[in-house]
């Protein structure tokens, strides 16, 4: 790993300065643009269900017809086994 000696922003020419404030503005260009990514991410996926509620709504989850019918099935063979 390079270590670098600590800079004096005071000797720094106009020019590095200037790249140095470039640089910084894509950097948090690029930080606005990933966490907007990861934002929209969030809410699909297999994952969406973990998602946090909107404030003010209650998470609400459907329950797949595959899924409803594999629980009536289950419900049933619990019954007959009894």
């Amino acid at each position: 790993m390079c270590m670098l000696a600590p800079m004096n922003i005071l000797e720094l020419s106009p020019a590095q300065l200037r790249r140095a404030a470039r640089i910084k503005e894509k950097l948090e260009a690029a930080q606005a643009k990933f966490a907007s990514i990861l934002s929209v991410e969030v809410g699909t996926g297999r994952n969406a269900a973990l998602a946090p509620a909107p404030k003010g709504k209650k998470p609400h989850w459907t329950q797949t017809p595959e899924g409803k019918a594999r629980a009536i099935k289950l419900s049933w063979r619990r019954r007959r086994m009894a």
